[in-house]
């Protein structure tokens, strides 16, 4: 689609309209990359010796002592509460994981993953638990999509309504698509 964008000058009493440039466009509406996420939610205090798994990584809730060999621990001595518990396994995930980032929920006692980068490969990654007082959303992170290709900066798209630029090239992974509504030009 060719697009012609109109400066509007006025020299005192005379208006007259220059054509900055025309632009041609592939149609289309990209999308940015889009996080996986999962949520887990304790529902009252946890134990010792119970465990929740990341993709690979096994985090044991230790009231004292040390975890089984190859488990990540989860120092939960200062208090075994759904409160305590869920700030104590976010420090530990944040500080072992390189594909998720956890967040407390608010005033609740949910912890939320979300993958660090925006793609469908981050859905795969697996979340269990062996827990009495926990659950988890869903047995995987969901609801990652895979961004549109940016193989360079500024406007590179547009539809019916809009221009869609990016402020750098991108992959599936990290794209970052901007809409420029185009009456607002």
């Amino acid at each position: 689609m060719t697009t012609t964008r109109q400066s509007q000058h006025t020299n005192g009493n005379e208006t007259d309209f220059q054509i900055l440039d025309s632009l041609v466009f592939p149609t289309g509406t990209p999308i940015s990359g889009i996080s996986a996420t999962s949520t887990l939610t304790l529902t009252g205090v946890v134990s010792d010796g119970e465990i929740v798994t990341i993709g690979t990584n096994v985090y044991e809730f230790k009231a004292s002592g040390i975890p089984v060999v190859g488990h990540i621990k989860v120092d939960v001595s200062g208090g075994v509460t759904a409160v305590l518990a869920k700030v104590a396994l976010k420090n530990v995930i944040n500080a072992n994981e390189v594909n998720v980032i956890a967040t407390n929920g608010g005033t609740g006692d949910t912890v939320i993953l979300t993958a660090v980068t925006g793609a469908t490969i981050a859905n795969a990654i697996a979340t269990t638990k062996v827990m009495t007082n926990a659950t988890w959303g869903t047995g995987t992170l969901t609801g990652g999509i895979d961004g549109t290709v940016s193989s360079s900066t500024g406007l590179q798209f547009e539809d019916a309504e809009n221009y869609y630029l990016s402020n750098s090239v991108g992959t599936i992974y990290n794209v970052k698509w901007f809409k420029i509504v185009k009456t607002a030009i």
